[in-house]
């Protein structure tokens, strides 16, 4: 198998080395996914007791494939991955069952079902092409005919050394201006004393000015290790902006509707190297102030990732720079940090995301009528 997948993967892609798993299937959460962390610590131990020599010889394959595997009929993997993600007895997998009313797969199910087709099938769709009504009959027409998408490759250039060795001469006068602008008092730095980057930083969004406030409220160790997820459809549009905010703030560009997986994706990337990541889960700046739900993707990264989540809450900032305005009116702010959070690898996505949701918005200080208001 491992030869069989070198011989279809570039030089820098090889597999160098492997782990045999010991039972007959990985550890599972109630809804079927494989528990990553468990596994993980599983393969350590594992070889803590004796790795598996990755030059040991690998037999080649057999022509017959067992159900499920390569060899499979393409619809009968593809029900078979429907039926693992939505939780249902593959028998209620029809052609014309939608895969949100009928089979109960949200924005989230849907991304891991897309995900699981490429992992399987080596077909990439885009999330914008599959909805909550595409039937499962629609699914499976993109899929013999191919209609794949192309996977979009997010830029690595701005931890590279260059850039990254650039950034504090061009950060600087950022922080600076915005430091003039907006002068921010900060409160719970004492929570990131002991906490050993890389890290999400997950923070509520009403202004541009919230990057260059928030990045400027950190320790210096986390701020030089930090990348900003910026909204793709917004600034990465093909002008100058991108690239700009690329080099002085360390953005990348997060995906808010389509290519969620290789955002996801790049985001694991980042944190594998070390950098700690900052979002804003909202998806779109507050025009009040006042905390909007957060998108489930931030649970899928903090259960995942196994990343401490680290709750931050800005004031001020909507008044000084509120969405729409392009002009800042001076005035104060604050940032205040929480306590991190940690989350167990069979936590549920959507409970991480509210647990994350709820300690942002316990940093918030304001009355009801102040949020009402919009004021500090």
């Amino acid at each position: 198998m491992v030869r069989q997948a070198n011989a279809r993967l570039a030089a820098h892609q090889q597999i160098q080395g492997y782990t045999v798993w010991p039972e007959p299937d990985f550890p599972r959460t109630h809804t079927l996914k494989v528990r990553k962390r468990a596994v993980l610590d599983r393969v350590l131990a594992l070889r803590a007791n004796g790795p598996t020599d990755p030059s040991a010889a690998i037999e080649p394959p057999t022509s017959a494939a067992p159900a499920g595997t390569a060899g499979a009929d393409p619809l009968a993997r593809l029900h078979r991955l429907m039926a693992e993600a939505a939780g249902v007895p593959i028998e209620q997998i029809t052609a014309g069952a939608a895969l949100g009313t009928d089979l109960g797969l949200d924005s989230l199910g849907r991304v891991e079902l897309l995900a699981a087709i490429e992992g399987e099938l080596g077909l990439y769709l885009d999330e914008a092409t599959v909805g909550p009504a595409t039937t499962v009959g629609e699914l499976q027409a993109q899929i013999l005919g191919q209609a794949r998408g192309a996977r979009p490759e997010l830029p690595t250039w701005p931890v590279a050394g260059p850039a990254a060795a650039l950034r504090p001469l061009l950060q600087a006068p950022a922080l600076a201006a915005a430091r003039l602008i907006a002068p921010a008092q900060v409160e719970g730095t004492e929570h990131l004393a002991a906490l050993k980057p890389p890290v999400l930083f997950v923070a509520n969004h009403t202004s541009h000015l919230d990057t260059p406030t928030v990045l400027r409220a950190l320790p210096a160790r986390f701020r030089r290790r930090t990348a900003v997820a910026a909204a793709a459809d917004y600034f990465f549009t093909g002008h100058a902006l991108g690239p700009a905010l690329a080099l002085v703030f360390n953005a990348f560009p997060f995906s808010r509707t389509t290519a969620i997986r290789p955002t996801l994706e790049h985001c694991a990337w980042l944190l594998d190297r070390g950098w700690s990541i900052l979002l804003y889960p909202e998806g779109t700046r507050s025009t009040t102030g006042e905390l909007a739900p957060f998108k489930s993707g931030v649970g899928l990264l903090a259960v995942e990732l196994g990343a401490s989540v680290v709750p931050i809450h800005t004031d001020g900032l909507v008044r000084v720079l509120p969405k729409g305005a392009t002009v800042p009116r001076p005035g104060r702010a604050r940032v205040r940090i929480g306590p991190p959070l940690k989350f167990a690898a069979d936590t549920p996505y959507d409970a991480a995301a509210a647990r994350i949701e709820a300690a942002v918005r316990a940093l918030d200080g304001r009355t009801a009528d102040q949020l009402k208001r919009g004021g500090s």
